[in-house]
């Protein structure tokens, strides 16, 4: 699904506008950038991209007559739609995925705590060493910046070894179940004119 489908679904859904949402239903889907393919999803397509979104949003959006909205639903909303109803964890995404495990077997070490334990994130969440393409490789140092600021992600981005690309990593991950390579759900909006490729999005 679009963007903009994203957003005019949580007008209707939550009130307001759909600028309003736009911001976030933005990152969540610009992993893409990195990775063309639906595999981008399992970058931020679960709770602790969720949780991501709450680190770079904040807890609440405003709208317009002094309701808040809960930026944890609105990206719950996002993935589910993607998703055909699924929120997945990040480990839905990594079990079984240790044929990758190799690419994470030595990662550089952070004095700041909070860095250390942003990056380590995925891996506390999901026991998968996969799962750390998350956060230690070119898209990391993407959420480093939103998080953290410039000087951090400068940081990573020096300590990483070029290697650690999303756009080659993600080719590597096996989709296991149904909703991880299915189109969403159609069931709040019109069908579309012709059915796209179930292995490619342009979300």
């Amino acid at each position: 699904m679009k963007t903009e489908n994203h957003a005019s679904y949580s007008a209707e859904k939550f009130g307001g506008s759909a600028d309003l949402y736009l911001p976030i239903h933005r990152f969540l889907d610009g992993s893409e950038s990195f990775m063309p393919h639906i595999k981008h999803r399992a970058l931020l397509h679960h709770t602790l991209g969720m949780e991501i979104c709450t680190k770079v949003f904040g807890e609440f959006i405003d709208i317009p007559g002094g309701k808040k909205v809960m930026v944890r639903d609105i990206a719950a909303s996002h993935i589910q739609r993607n998703l055909v109803g699924v929120t997945p964890t990040v480990a839905d995404w990594f079990t079984d995925q240790g044929h990758m495990d190799i690419h994470f077997a030595s990662l550089p070490k952070f004095d700041n705590p909070k860095l250390e334990s942003f990056l380590q994130s995925p891996f506390l969440q999901s026991n998968c060493l996969a799962s750390l393409l998350i956060t230690f490789s070119d898209f990391g140092v993407v959420l480093v910046k939103r998080v953290f600021g410039e000087e951090l992600a400068k940081e990573l981005s020096e300590k990483l070894s070029s290697e650690l690309k999303v756009s080659e990593l993600l080719q590597e991950l096996r989709f296991r179940a149904g909703w991880q390579f299915l189109t969403e759900s159609r069931e709040n909006y019109p069908e579309p004119e012709e059915e796209e490729d179930e292995d490619w999005d342009d979300d």
